[in-house]
């Protein structure tokens, strides 16, 4: 049996012994290795099929580095948040904000190699949490009270509970000036993801037993049970809401770094990461673009 650890396949072995032993069976260390066969096979084909996502899985990279190199341009700036804070305030504030999106950064990588590994309702789960902490953080770039309240930590279940957050979000969004047609598509949006992401993250009926099964790529109408992992034709809309999570995410922090907070390029590092940032965020954008308009063709 393929195992990297020595004291395990020890163990592995004495354990046949004794079950062999006691209930007068003929088990071999063989069988297990028929398993490891089993499952390269499945690993085998796992990695033919990936590439089938490959492009789309490739916005989703531009995305996490953009949102990755933003946490080095706002950790150039001690009081990147305008407002009147305290030097601990400030530090404390600067602590979340590249907390959060960390945080956010590393649960796309998380989303892209669950996918890549077959493994979409388990990217599903991990969704809910990435899309959720976006609207936090988009709440707390844009509200004073809020990010008041949110760094003091012991007012989270009071004021941050997820339905106070989407309906703050919405109040942020009313107050610009987008077209009331989008600010109700970002609210149906929210609504849409919301309900149905929390329904696989809670276990609802029957979610965890219909997300077991899946479509395949190559073709075949029946389900197939997605046992150790299987590359689904479902995963083109998770990806397709991860991007268009990822875009929203971005077009509304953007644009309160520099409406809001006056985030200005001041010295060399800053530069250096302002300008691969805001790049990527354009990269992103026109890439995200460019695949809505596909969507439409292959329609």
């Amino acid at each position: 049996m393929n195992l990297v650890s020595e004291k395990l396949l020890n163990i592995l072995e004495d354990e046949i012994k004794k079950f062999n032993k006691e209930l007068n069976k003929d088990v071999k260390l063989v069988d297990f290795e028929h398993l490891e066969a089993d499952l390269k096979s499945i690993n085998d084909e796992i990695d033919k099929e990936k590439v089938f996502f490959s492009e789309e899985l490739s916005l989703i990279d531009v995305g996490m580095k953009c949102i990755g190199t933003l946490i080095f341009w706002i950790g150039e700036h001690d009081h990147f948040i305008a407002g009147n804070w305290t030097k601990e305030e400030y530090e404390r504030i600067n602590q979340t904000f590249q907390g959060l999106l960390t945080q956010l950064t590393n649960g796309l990588i998380g989303i892209s190699k669950l996918i890549e590994r077959g493994l979409d309702y388990q990217a599903r789960v991990l969704f809910r949490n990435l899309a959720e902490m976006s609207w936090l953080t988009l709440v707390l770039i844009y509200d004073e009270e809020w990010l008041r309240m949110y760094i003091q930590g012991d007012k989270y279940e009071k004021y941050f509970r997820p339905y106070k957050i989407r309906n703050k979000l919405n109040e942020i969004e009313n107050a610009t000036e987008l077209p009331q047609s989008i600010k109700d598509e970002l609210n149906k949006n929210r609504k849409q993801i919301y309900k149905f992401y929390s329904e696989i993250l809670h276990n609802t009926y029957p979610y965890p037993i219909l997300g077991a099964m899946v479509k395949r790529i190559n073709g075949e109408e029946n389900l197939a049970l997605s046992l150790f992992g299987k590359i689904t034709r479902y995963s083109s809309r998770t990806i397709h809401e991860v991007n268009t999570c990822i875009y929203l995410f971005i077009l509304m922090f953007y644009r309160a770094l520099g409406t809001l907070h006056k985030l200005k390029v001041e010295g060399e590092n800053d530069e250096y990461f302002a300008s691969k940032s805001i790049i990527l965020m354009n990269t992103f954008i026109k890439g995200y673009q460019a695949s809505l308009s596909k969507s439409e063709k292959a329609d």
